[in-house]
Formats: C-alpha cells, structure tokens, sequence
C-alpha cells in the first residue's frame, strides 16, 4: 500500500511524498544527536516522520520535505507570536531530516483547548 501526503499553503509553498510503509525503516528507541540522547515518543500514523523527547526539547526527524514545511510552518506562527516552543537547532542525520525544539512542559495545546472548552461548557 502506498500512501500519498501532499499539502498546500496560502504562500505557494506545496509539499507532496510517497511512502510505501512496507519498506519504512523502524525507529530506533533512542537517538544521540549533539550529545543529548532522544527517547522515541510516537511516529505518526501515516507520514514518516519520528517524535522524539529529550531532557528539555523534542526532535522531529523525516523526510526534508516534511519537516523543511513544518519548520516553515512553526517560524511563520513564531512570527505572528503564538505561543509556540523556540527552534533550537535544524540539520540532516543518517539522511534524514531534523529540528529541534523547547519543551514547553507536560500539558499541550490539545489539553488546554480542552479543559476551557470544558470550563464554558453548560447542560
């Protein structure tokens, strides 16, 4: 099976990728990049792209075209100011693509979203 990923933004910029996840290289537990180890926290379900946590960050590792879009993504939101994690370091490793970026503690935006929503929610 091969699944297809392609995404548009307003600025033009288009990413598109083909994974066949049969050939889709396992990830390893932990991985050492600039002498802090990484725990592997999740892939995601349908593109390559790894989560790893560190002592304070996490590390985002796939294909350069995924993470260069998303990486695009979080410096436009730093931009305009949303309360989003600092990028700490970007490169390649074992040919894939990375970035780095601060923890912002145990409770993500999934979570807040939800306990306000719950806290103005009347029956």
């Amino acid at each position: 099976m091969i699944i297809e990923n392609s995404q548009k933004y307003p600025d033009g910029i288009s990413t598109e990728t083909t994974v066949d996840p049969k050939s889709s290289k396992t990830p390893e537990e932990t991985v050492e990049l600039d002498g802090q180890q990484f725990t592997h926290v999740k892939t995601r379900a349908y593109t390559p792209v790894s989560v790893y946590r560190g002592e304070n960050s996490f590390l985002r590792i796939g294909p350069k075209d995924l993470i260069s879009s998303e990486l695009h993504l979080h410096r436009k939101l730093l931009n305009f100011g949303f309360p989003v994690s600092s990028i700490i370091s970007e490169g390649e490793k074992d040919g894939r693509y990375f970035y780095v970026e601060t923890s912002l503690g145990d409770t993500h935006f999934g979570n807040v979203f939800w306990l306000r929503f719950q806290s103005q929610v009347q029956l």
